[in-house]
């Protein structure tokens, strides 16, 4: 894989992430799943440091005040929210930049490494979901919806990372044209929706 090809994992990464971040949503709306965002940012919450969270809310308040942009707990609640949504894209960033990284040395691999980076963020983040006990599910189906979706994600993120290596490389002064661009996000989309 060529060095520009970490810019293609992350953005294949981060664009990956808006499925799951749907299928997860999905599942909380028709079978009382966790959806994942939430339950990540509100773990985040109750570990953090207590005076950085207080910094944080402060912070936040300041701003809503500042800008005047309506009642302070309505934008609040909206913008952790909103927080709660970039910091599961960032993940996704993160998940595709390190794919990235490893298919510098085996591209062959890529699939392997991105089921087993799913299985990682699936252990972890039902971990999460079963501390908070948001989920309204059976426990069995709970840990079967999301290994499947997050196995499912990791996968198809290491397949089409492994694609766009190749296709970054064939043209090495150039930048990737608007069509490969538009075919390679396009099939993750449709990858990542028939594997969940």
């Amino acid at each position: 894989m060529r060095r520009t090809s970490l810019f293609m994992a992350i953005g294949l990464g981060a664009l990956t992430s808006l499925p799951v971040i749907a299928m997860s949503y999905l599942g909380e709306m028709l079978a009382g799943l966790p959806f994942l965002p939430f339950d990540l940012f509100d773990w985040l919450a109750r570990i953090l440091p207590g005076d950085l969270l207080t910094l944080g809310i402060d912070s936040l308040v300041g701003v809503i005040s500042l800008l005047q942009i309506g009642p302070t707990s309505v934008v609040a609640k909206a913008a952790e929210r909103g927080m709660a949504l970039l910091l599961f894209v960032g993940i996704g960033a993160g998940f595709g930049l390190l794919l990235g990284w490893l298919g510098r040395r085996k591209p062959d691999q890529l699939t392997g490494y991105g089921v087993r980076g799913g299985a990682i963020l699936f252990g972890g983040l039902w971990l999460i979901s079963a501390s908070l006990g948001v989920s309204r599910a059976p426990l069995l189906m709970t840990a079967l919806w999301l290994a499947a979706l997050l196995v499912g994600w990791g996968w198809s993120l290491g397949w089409l990372v492994q694609r766009a290596g190749p296709a970054l490389a064939a043209e090495p002064e150039s930048p990737i044209s608007r069509r490969s661009f538009i075919r390679i996000v396009g099939g993750s989309v449709a990858t990542l929706t028939v594997s969940s």
